[in-house]
């Protein structure tokens, strides 16, 4: 490529980076400060629940300390989202808009390591994303959601990231700085997120494996890395606060009576019924693109089974982490982000190589675009016409609890239909419920509740 030519194509990625920025951030200035998010603004202590505001880092370690022993173990996000928090609405926006930025950035390298600058595959990737992460909005501009998922993902890709370089370059980098290092980063990067850092820690082993398979050197990072991933991911899933919190939510269920056999199937049903249709069609996709990579194999500059490996273990950690969320008493769409994301990277890696002097591939690639193009269109169309009825309706909500606060009311009832949030709605019509009460805590009234149940 010619130096022109580089230059042009450079600086056409670095626009897009900035559009995708500025985009992004438009959508999180968008998306209000929204359930979870006000529960996390206050302190929590061990038998006294949410108490004051958080006003600095000692909160935070005090609250993480409490959650992890009543509610759950991710204390590295949840550490994340209360500092995104206290640091206030206009700093979180810029904050979550760089860690999708980044998340997006690190998927293209994954998927084009190796190769030239192409602008348009990270345009087309941020594209993908739009509709095919688990509702967008939720685990991308939700700051609690963003923190559980987006944020959490990149943590788990940075950390993986120097595993993946080795494995297709084989350049040792030993230290005993970078072994130390990647000991502590692997403790975060397991203390992330429960399916996706369990897939992150297989890749590990399976790496130690090819290498020991290959006869190639095992560096002492990675051996560090895997038992700091090993011990992060131990520390999160033995928080005694997991098991309080399903024994909560089986009961709630009513599963806590449930013969072992019928909740046995109910898991399963779950299971199949939250994500079988997107494994199946991913590997269908996947399956395609590895066909036409092997029938061009010949056509490809250097070792064409690295890339092939990768694909297969990035989408084996996808089918993982998606098999990993059986024993979960409920399936929230929001836990297929690590299983979307992994086979993304999966597919990526072989359409991006995938030569394309084939007539057929050519074919495939355009209509692949094309379809991405589509799909991508009435998805974010979507989206942005609900996100902006949400964020209209929450404004709404705010001017009306202020008005109302100025004539002396301080029992909040919303009775128009303007102030009751589709699909969204986690307001009762009870002031004692545990979201009415720190919704009431969060604007310093003494209750707040819906007038009538939304029917939508």
């Amino acid at each position: 490529m010619l130096m022109k030519e580089k230059s042009i194509v450079n600086i056409s990625f670095a626009g897009l980076i900035l559009l995708v920025l500025a985009v992004i951030y438009h959508l999180n200035v968008l998306f209000p400060v929204f359930a979870d998010d006000i529960g996390f603004t206050f302190v929590s202590e061990i038998g006294k629940g949410l108490t004051r505001k958080v006003s600095n880092i000692y909160d935070i370690f005090e609250t993480q300390y409490s959650q992890y022993h009543v509610w759950g173990g991710r204390c590295v996000v949840h550490f994340i989202l209360q500092s995104l928090l206290l640091l206030g609405d206009g700093v979180a926006n810029v904050l979550n808009s760089i860690a999708y930025l980044a998340l997006s950035l690190l998927i293209y390298v994954f998927i084009n390591k190796g190769n030239e600058v192409k602008p348009l595959l990270f345009l087309l990737i941020n594209m993908v994303l739009v509709f095919t992460l688990p509702t967008f909005s939720e685990t991308v501009l939700w700051i609690t959601g963003s923190v559980n998922y987006t944020w959490g993902t990149l943590i788990i890709l940075f950390f993986i990231y120097p595993f993946y370089t080795y494995f297709l370059n084989g350049k040792v980098n030993n230290s005993w700085i970078r072994s130390i290092g990647m000991f502590f980063a692997g403790i975060i990067a397991g203390w992330t997120n429960e399916n996706t850092a369990f897939s992150m820690i297989l890749m590990i082993i399976a790496l130690l494996v090819y290498l020991k398979i290959t006869k190639k050197e095992i560096p002492v990072w990675i051996i560090t890395g895997l038992i700091g991933a090993c011990i992060g991911y131990l520390i999160m899933i033995l928080a005694p606060g997991n098991y309080i919190r399903s024994a909560g939510v089986s009961h709630n269920l009513g599963l806590d009576e449930v013969s072992a056999f019928k909740l046995f199937k109910i898991r399963l049903y779950n299971l199949l019924q939250g994500g079988l249709t997107s494994i199946l069609l991913y590997l269908a996709v996947f399956f395609l693109f590895a066909f036409f990579y092997w029938k061009n194999k010949s056509q490809l500059q250097g070792d064409y089974r690295k890339p092939l490996y990768a694909s297969l273990a990035f989408m084996s950690a996808s089918i993982i982490s998606y098999c990993v969320l059986f024993p979960t008493p409920t399936f929230p769409g929001r836990a297929m982000f690590g299983v979307v994301i992994y086979a993304l990277i999966a597919i990526g890696i072989l359409f991006a190589n995938i030569p394309n002097k084939n007539t057929l591939v050519k074919v495939v690639k355009i209509l692949t675009v094309l379809s991405v193009c589509v799909l991508f269109f009435f998805a974010f169309n979507r989206e942005y016409t609900e996100l902006v009825k949400f964020s209209d309706i929450s404004k709404v909500r705010e001017n009306l609890i202020q008005e109302q606060k100025e004539k002396g009311i301080l029992d909040i009832v919303f009775t128009e239909k303007e102030t009751m949030l589709p699909d969204k709605e986690v307001l009762t019509t009870d002031s004692l419920n545990f979201y009415n009460v720190y919704f009431a805590k969060y604007y310093n009234i003494n209750s707040i509740r819906l007038e009538k149940s939304p029917h939508w």
